[in-house]
């Protein structure tokens, strides 16, 4: 068997959206022919623990490391709004670290990659980002050991993205730099979505180095999870995160409206909003007269998660008018998973709508169209008075993001740059 050493800032214990990607591919990958390899620090600092995941992690070995990042120096904290708060504070601080506040963990991460690449005679080397820090990891130690690079992209880098903000032109310039750099070194770049796969390709480069290996969702998560009770109130689910233009805002007016022009339905309506958020969030709710009707939780662990997604009439999803075309949100492929209908108030031209539109899996709204979102509230609560199916989703377009299958791809991309014997075990 083949092995890959796999850095990766985020893994769990930590839960939260960033650890499922690595996990699941941990979790599939021997059962392809590569053993897993993790290193990754430990978390002191974070808030979005999730032990559970761990039992998925078994396959790996897995090697912990100090670090000297904001997140590992700060003292433990179980804050449902810590994301939101420290938000800005984030930013300041990423104005003095390039390319991110991680980069306080690459020294560790090369030691102990390279100690541990040596020990296990690893094949190859793989990284996940954010943070992008891990990528300049990844590259010093590929290099060191002489192995092939893969470096993946949850998220966009020097592309334009909300959730990585570069302040000025000159840390623009700097992290394209890094970014291209980075890629040059890759036997192969993946993204999760075309888009991003499109602004990493340098005409330099072979186009087939940059693939795309989507997000997903993993069945067995959702095998024995309760389904919708017919007895129960109207029930629209929204889980992740609320930061910068997302918001309850449109789903607030949306409700208002309701309220206003359809009272019996408002009356047997229930919206869930379960994730971090920012303590105005309610506020804006609070400020129509609407609480009744909405349910804010803190974060939930993975699986209490999917259990409030596949027990809701429908899914609600939102993503920012000014957020960019690379954002697909890993929360939608667990949407798919949980095959409940979604209502996507999103840019018509990210890559969220473009599989929306694929998989029919919903419908997509302007993400400042309130007056629609109420409508399609609407006619979804109306198609279960009716006792007709809310939806019909193109099933073999929704499977093609089985995390398994998507982890077989991922082993044989991985074949392809190794050939040869496995390693002796």
């Amino acid at each position: 068997m083949k092995r890959l050493l796999v850095l990766a800032y985020y893994f769990p214990p930590l839960g939260m959206s960033g650890v499922q990607r690595t996990l699941k591919f941990v979790k599939y990958l021997p059962e392809n022919g590569w053993q897993p390899v993790v290193v990754t620090p430990d978390h002191r600092g974070s808030y979005g623990h999730d032990p559970a995941l761990l039992a998925e992690a078994a396959p790996a070995t897995i090697v912990r490391t100090r670090s000297l990042d904001p997140l590992f120096l700060s003292p433990p904290r179980n804050d449902p709004h810590a994301v939101n708060k420290h938000r800005g504070s984030i930013n300041l601080v990423n104005f003095f670290f390039v390319p991110d506040n991680k980069i306080g963990w690459v020294p560790f991460a090369v030691a102990a990659g390279v100690r541990a690449g040596r020990r296990q005679r690893i094949d190859a080397v793989y990284s996940t980002a954010p943070p992008y820090s891990s990528h300049l990891a990844a590259l010093l130690v590929a290099t060191i050991l002489g192995k092939p690079l893969v470096t993946d992209y949850r998220d966009a880098w020097s592309q334009r993205n909300p959730l990585n903000h570069l302040p000025t032109a000159l840390h623009q310039r700097i992290n394209r730099a890094l970014e291209r750099c980075v890629s040059r070194h890759s036997r192969l770049v993946m993204a999760i979505n075309r888009e991003i796969a499109d602004g990493l390709r340098a005409a330099d480069q072979p186009p087939d180095k940059f693939v795309v290996v989507p997000h997903g969702y993993d069945p067995q998560d959702f095998a024995g999870l309760p389904r919708p009770d017919r007895g129960q109130k109207f029930t629209l689910a929204y889980s992740g995160t609320f930061m910068g233009d997302r918001n309850p805002a449109v789903l607030a007016e949306a409700v208002s409206h309701l309220k206003r022009n359809q009272p019996q339905l408002y009356a047997d309506l229930r919206v869930v909003i379960a994730g971090s958020h920012r303590p105005q969030d309610p506020g804006i709710v609070a400020r129509l007269g609407i609480s009744d009707v909405f349910d804010f939780r803190s974060y939930l662990p993975h699986q209490q998660s999917l259990a409030l997604i596949t027990q809701a009439d429908a899914l609600w999803l939102v993503i920012g008018a000014r957020e960019g075309p690379t954002v697909s949100s890993s929360k939608l492929y667990e949407y798919l998973g949980a095959g409940r209908p979604v209502i996507a108030s999103i840019p018509a031209g990210c890559a969220a709508a473009r599989i929306i539109a694929q998989t029919k899996a919903g419908i997509i709204l302007d993400p400042r169209d309130a007056q629609g979102l109420a409508a399609a509230i609407a006619a979804l609560y109306q198609r279960r008075q009716q006792g007709r199916p809310l939806f019909k989703p193109e099933a073999a377009e929704v499977s093609a993001y089985d995390r398994r299958a998507i982890t077989q791809r991922f082993a044989r991309l991985l074949d392809s740059i190794t050939p040869g014997t496995a390693s002796a075990n």
